[in-house]
């Protein structure tokens, strides 16, 4: 369904049970969530995302867009991001029983003992994440509570 909120077109994808798959689109907006199932987003032009899942896994695997937010939650499962391109983007990634690896070199933000066992923030794993990479021109919030969180470069 697509819808605006103020001005900005809003392309909204949601399901109960099964998996919502946005894959080619170029729209300014993208909320996308399921209960019971995953979400898979690649392919996409877009400079706003919310995807949410109760109960599955979140893969994302696009560019990002210069001043774009990005924010992905999974309550039990993995979520997945591929970045594409040049793009750099500021870091907030946590979960509670997970771990968090980033195959980027983030530029860590001190959180005191959790940065520590981050190391470098490159190839490492850890509970949360908190830096940016590159020109930190884009926001990626990425949370699961019983999953792992993995940045990867596609």
């Amino acid at each position: 369904m697509a819808v605006s909120v103020g001005d900005e077109p809003l392309l909204a994808l949601s399901t109960v049970s099964g998996t919502v798959i946005a894959s080619g689109l170029k729209v300014r907006a993208l909320e996308a969530s399921t209960v019971s199932g995953n979400v898979r987003i690649s392919g996409v032009q877009i400079e706003r995302v919310e995807a949410s899942c109760v109960s599955g896994n979140i893969d994302f695997d696009s560019p990002l867009s210069k001043g774009g937010r990005y924010e992905f939650t999974s309550h039990s499962g993995d979520v997945r991001i591929a970045i594409v391109g040049n793009t750099g983007f500021e870091l907030d990634a946590d979960t509670f029983s997970g771990s968090v690896r980033s195959d980027l070199p983030i530029t860590l933000r001190s959180l005191g003992r959790q940065n520590r066992a981050a190391g470098r923030g490159r190839g490492t794993s850890t509970r949360a994440i908190r830096g940016s990479y590159g020109d930190a021109s884009a926001i990626l919030e990425v949370r699961s509570h019983s999953g792992s969180v993995v940045i990867t470069k596609k």
